[in-house]
């Protein structure tokens, strides 16, 4: 009988973890769940631009949700990564990485996206390199000795 009950939570927990994991896509479209869970998210984690070369210019697409009772101010930045990906170097310019609203205050419940802008100057040698650079998304006002950080892996290959 125990065997049964707990094949049935298993069974109920996965059911659960399915319906809430993000709809597909292609790699690097923004994603968001099927339904709005009551907590604070930023979407995609990671995001890959491919043929990147000097001069160059990408989109990075990012929802960010906020899962509060109440109007919450975030600041969003772009940083050098705590942990690479193997094979990966720090992405020498994070400055490049332009986020449109760097403090935006969100409704509860409410979703926008961050429009981010990546260049590469145009006069530098990176030829053929792996690189990453996160966009970090901290709650303002947050207390404590943790302080919860969202990010997206940008991860760059150029050419």
């Amino acid at each position: 009988m125990n065997k049964l009950l707990g094949l049935g939570i298993l069974v109920l927990i996965g059911v659960l973890c399915w319906n809430y994991w993000p709809s597909s896509g292609s790699s690097n479209s923004v994603t968001t769940p099927d339904f709005t869970p009551a907590q604070t998210w930023i979407s995609p984690g990671k995001y890959k631009v491919e043929g990147f070369h000097p001069g160059a210019t990408a989109s990075i697409p990012i929802a960010l949700h906020n899962g509060n009772d109440e109007d919450t101010t975030f600041e969003v930045t772009a940083r050098v990564p705590d942990n690479l990906k193997d094979g990966y170097e720090p992405w020498p310019w994070p400055e490049s990485v332009i986020i449109e609203i760097p403090e935006p205050t969100l409704g509860p419940g409410e979703m926008i996206p961050i429009p981010i802008e990546l260049t590469m100057p145009e006069d530098v040698e990176y030829e053929d390199k792996l690189a990453e650079v996160w966009v970090s998304v901290i709650e303002q006002g947050q207390e404590g000795m943790v302080i919860t950080e969202l990010v997206t892996r940008v991860l760059i290959e150029t050419r």
